[in-house]
C-alpha cells in the first residue's frame, strides 16, 4: 500500500498519488466536463454528506479557478508513476522583480499591469508620483528588460502590457 505524498519546496508544491487516472479517463478529459469515477464510494459519500465536496468531478475546475483567483500559474497535472499535481510559485512576485533590478515604482507598475491589463505613461506618473520624463525612462527600461511590451508608437494610444514571453505558462 502506498500513501499520498506532499512535497513542499521554495518554488513549488507537489501532490503525488500512487494511483493513476481511472480506466477510461484521459488527461484531456480532466479539463472538460466528465463523469466522476469514484475509487471509494463510502468515503466520497461521507465527503458529500458533510459538504466537503459539492459534486463529483468538479475538483480540477475548482483548482484552476482558485489558482486564477490567487494570481498563480495553473498547476501542472501529469501522470508520473501515478498521478501528480504541481503548483508552482509565480515568478511574478516582488522578490523576483527586485532580483531583475527593478525599483519600487517599476514593481508597483508591474503589479498594476498584472491587475488592470495595461498601463499608460500618465497612469505610471499618477501611481508613482513622478514627472513624465522619469515615467518614460522607467517604462522604457521595463520594455528593454523584456517585462513590458509597448503597444503603439507615440501619443495617447500608447500603452504597455506584460510581455507574453515574460509570463510563465
Amino acid at each position: 500500500m502506498s500513501h499520498i505524498e506532499i512535497r513542499i519546496y521554495d518554488d513549488e508544491l507537489i501532490v503525488w498519488s500512487p494511483g493513476g487516472l481511472p480506466l477510461g479517463l484521459t488527461m484531456e478529459d480532466l479539463f472538460k466536463p466528465h463523469a466522476s469515477k469514484l475509487r471509494n464510494k463510502g468515503i466520497a459519500e461521507v465527503f458529500f454528506d458533510t459538504k466537503i465536496i459539492e459534486q463529483w468531478g468538479s475538483g480540477i475546475e475548482k483548482m484552476l479557478n482558485y489558482c486564477k483567483e490567487a494570481g498563480v500559474t495553473e498547476p501542472v497535472l501529469e501522470e508520473y508513476q501515478g498521478f501528480r499535481v504541481i503548483f508552482r510559485k509565480s515568478i511574478f512576485n516582488e522578490e523576483y522583480l527586485q532580483g531583475l533590478g527593478l525599483n519600487g515604482r517599476q514593481i508597483k507598475a508591474a503589479f498594476y499591469v498584472k491587475e488592470k491589463g495595461r498601463i499608460t505613461n500618465k497612469d505610471y506618473q499618477q501611481i508613482s508620483e513622478v514627472k513624465e520624463r522619469l515615467a518614460t525612462m522607467e517604462l522604457k527600461e521595463l520594455v528593454e528588460k523584456g517585462i513590458f511590451e509597448k503597444v503603439g508608437s507615440r501619443g495617447r494610444g500608447t500603452h504597455y502590457i506584460i510581455n507574453p514571453a515574460f509570463m510563465p505558462k
